[in-house]
């Protein structure tokens, strides 16, 4: 077989010259019109549960001296099994705020939604119902539901009035003692929260608050809190969901309770997969600082959060955010992600090997090619504002409009300065998003004071709720 011919061609220099030049124009041009990075979705390695485990990061690359941060989205998709598996038999115990603020349609809309879930239990499902203003009280011990208990849960019920204070810490814990002694594998629990003020009497800090929601989820007892008016505290509300592995929803005058009952009952169901949670084991250098808003411990190299359950067919993703030593040199490897939780009484797992690394580089140009466009506007638009809306949220809750504003201005330069490179028309939206949060803090600084309290209590609450649920896709 002969081998291949070499042939000599004369060269044309002036071509030669041109295609240097169009080449070193490319290299200048923004990122809209020139290659960025593309960052590789990692998917975790075999198991044999219901639940799958894949991530991305937001870029390949973190400037040598620069703040350090890099985000990771983790989607979390459970098989479809409805169709499998029966219902998982549920425990609901609801903790009602009964205090003398709740008075008129606030607790009649909660007596309404409660008549309600009653009516939604079936035989193997257990009730109860335990109030609180002064102190706990019981109007319905655990039971399983059938004509007899439904007919006295009715009765208990309607007796409901309001008077008195508040001791949210009483209530919380007659329900984790309760679950704590019916508790039993293959059962989904669920504890509802409700309240329309601020806690004032018993343990009525946050840390005491917070360290009973964690207490629930050690159990896989899943805490949901509901705030109900003006007046409670968004931020007590929202770190008890979190720390619970519940829902945190905010309703101005609670007309839709009925409806967050029958969604907390029917997700709690549906629950394939409980206690999920998600371990990190990090490199050298490397901090997880955010989770979206999850609790996180930490435990020498291991950063850990909790989830909460997973529903059949459920697919949920979010970001969290390493800090890394820019001291450092070479690449970076930010950590093994591994995920464990219970299924069928047995705890399961899933991990997501080593390849989350990055690139330290000196330039910022370089810094730049190495965002992962989608990813980066998805982390953007999904995180990084949604977390501005909960840090304004609180200064406006504090009446900090100085702290409010200076949050803006500080997202608004760091972000256009990024997107003045990646050209992406999400971010740009998200960016006139920003333009509409800032006017809106204005409005609710304006007018009188007691004007001026409500404004900033419905703009506080609004922004809370609404980046709350925004986080967690």
């Amino acid at each position: 077989m002969s081998q291949p011919r070499l042939v000599s061609l004369p060269i044309d220099w002036s071509l030669l010259a041109l295609t240097a030049a169009l080449m070193t124009v490319l290299q200048l041009l923004p990122a809209g019109n020139s290659a960025m990075a593309t960052g590789a979705v990692v998917t975790g390695g075999s198991n044999s549960g219901r639940v799958h485990v894949t991530t991305r990061l937001d870029r390949q690359r973190i400037l040598r001296d620069g703040d350090g941060t890099v985000r990771m989205e983790i989607t979390l998709r459970a098989d479809d099994v409805a169709r499998s598996i029966a219902r998982v038999p549920t425990d609901v115990v609801v903790v009602l705020d009964k205090s003398g603020s709740m008075a008129g349609s606030k607790i009649d809309y909660a007596k309404s939604a409660t008549r309600a879930l009653v009516d939604l239990l079936g035989p193997d499902d257990r009730f109860a119902l335990v109030t609180y203003d002064d102190h706990a009280q019981w109007a319905a011990s655990s039971a399983f539901a059938n004509p007899g208990t439904r007919a006295a849960w009715r009765r208990a019920i309607d007796a409901v009035g309001a008077r008195g204070s508040t001791n949210m810490s009483e209530g919380l814990d007659a329900a984790l003692m309760e679950l704590d002694g019916i508790a039993a594998n293959g059962r989904a629990a669920r504890i509802i929260l409700i309240s329309d003020g601020l806690p004032n009497r018993g343990d009525a800090t946050v840390d005491g608050l917070v360290r009973r929601a964690r207490k629930a989820a050690g159990r896989e007892f899943v805490l949901t809190s509901v705030g109900v008016g003006d007046d409670f505290n968004e931020s007590l509300m929202a770190s008890l969901a979190d720390a619970g592995t519940g829902n945190y929803y905010y309703l101005q005058n609670g007309v839709s309770l009925a409806e967050v009952f029958a969604d907390e009952f029917a997700s709690a169901g549906r629950t394939v997969a409980s206690g999920l949670q998600i371990k990190l084991q990090l490199g050298p250098g490397v901090t997880l600082i955010d989770a979206a808003g999850y609790p996180i411990h930490n435990e020498g190299r291991q950063a850990a959060f909790t989830v909460g359950p997973m529903l059949g067919g459920q697919e949920r993703s979010f970001w969290v955010t390493f800090q890394a030593d820019t001291a450092q040199q070479g690449a970076l490897n930010l950590g093994e992600l591994e995920a464990d939780w219970t299924e069928d009484g047995a705890r399961r797992s899933q991990r997501v090997g080593d390849a989350h690394k990055v690139e330290l580089v000196g330039e910022r140009k370089a810094y730049l090619e190495g965002l992962d466009k989608d990813a980066w506007a998805s982390s953007v638009v999904v995180e990084e504002y949604n977390s501005l809306r909960q840090t304004v949220a609180r200064a406006v809750q504090d009446g900090r409009r100085d702290q409010a504003d200076d949050a803006i201005r500080t997202y608004k330069a760091k972000v256009s300065a990024d997107n003045a490179y990646v050209q992406s028309a999400t971010v740009e939206s998200n960016l006139a998003e920003v333009e509409e949060l800032a006017g809106e803090v204005d409005a609710a600084f304006s007018g009188a004071a007691p004007e001026q309290e409500r404004k900033r209590n419905s703009l506080s609450k609004e922004e809370s709720a609404g980046a709350w649920k925004a986080r967690r896709k």
